[in-house]
């Protein structure tokens, strides 16, 4: 039982090391997806400018290569940004898979932490219980000490009984003879 507790303790602690890990991660996890979601505001943003650019480019008749080629660039690492976001958006929620078994881990452990409480009432009454066994068995040894001595006594007296009975049968006899 010491040992499956020692065991039960040490998996807990691996555990709720583990956990706090988890719990840390997460916590990382959370502000890179804040800056992401930053990025991708901005991504927007700058989506919209672009469009908004280009309408103007369109509308005044501005069309510069360059100009094209710029947006087209800033384009694609908008669409790049966007990919990353998605990508990092199902990392995120497979880490909440993650997160949610380790609580049900977590519910498991705490039950086999109540589990460990009650074995430890359990050791305590089992403690109590072997003093007072032995000090019955205490009593009990004295108790058999008084009674080797009652009956040495008893086994003297006998003795003494039966010398005297013996030399009373001898008197008895004795008178007998006599008359």
């Amino acid at each position: 039982m010491v040992k499956r507790e020692a065991k039960l303790r040490a998996e807990i602690g691996r555990l709720q090391e583990k956990i706090e890990l988890e719990r840390l991660q997460g916590i990382e996890f959370e502000e890179r997806l804040k800056i992401r979601e930053e990025q991708c505001e901005r991504g927007k943003r700058a989506q919209e400018n672009y469009e908004k650019l280009l309408k103007e480019v369109k509308i005044n008749g501005w069309i510069e290569k360059h100009a094209i080629e710029e947006l087209r660039v800033k384009n694609v690492a908008l669409e790049h940004e966007v990919c990353a976001h998605k990508e990092f958006k199902k990392i995120m929620l497979d880490d909440v898979n993650s997160m949610d078994k380790l609580r049900d881990k977590i519910h498991v452990l705490k039950e086999l932490v109540g589990d460990t409480n009650a074995l430890d009432v359990l050791n305590m009454k089992n403690i109590e219980v072997k003093e007072v066994v032995k000090k019955n068995l205490t009593v009990i040894e004295g108790l058999r000490n008084d009674n080797a001595k009652l009956t040495k006594e008893k086994v003297g007296d006998k003795n003494a009984f039966d010398v005297l009975n013996k030399k009373n049968i001898e008197l008895k006899e004795g008178e007998k003879r006599r008359d």
